[in-house]
């Protein structure tokens, strides 16, 4: 079973049962309970579209040569940015990412 169907079977007035013991009946934790997912912004969408692009372009470059650099936007690409774009799955739409990596391929 989902962690959603488990999340809607909990109830939060129950008379005799703390949201604890409700938890611990479903089999779901506590922090799965009140975690509430985060969107992704539109610059990490434009860094996972231009990621999956230059990828896509040279697949033989590998990490190194397609790491973010600085952008004339003044933005440096590094960071927590670049961990969330690597973690999800690169098919949204969007672009912000420098591409030194296609400038050195020519």
């Amino acid at each position: 079973m989902s962690p959603g169907k488990k999340r809607a079977m909990i109830k939060r007035d129950h008379p005799a049962l703390s949201i604890s013991q409700q938890c611990k009946l479903v089999r779901l934790s506590r922090s799965a309970f009140y975690y509430t997912p985060l969107g992704i912004n539109a610059d990490t969408l434009a860094l996972m579209k231009e990621i999956d692009r230059v990828f896509t372009k040279y697949p033989f470059f590998g990490s190194r040569r397609t790491s973010p650099r600085p952008t004339a936007d003044g933005k440096d690409g590094s960071g927590s940015d670049l961990q969330t774009a690597t973690d999800q799955p690169a098919t949204p739409t969007a672009s912000s990412l420098s591409v030194f990596a296609e400038k050195d391929a020519d």
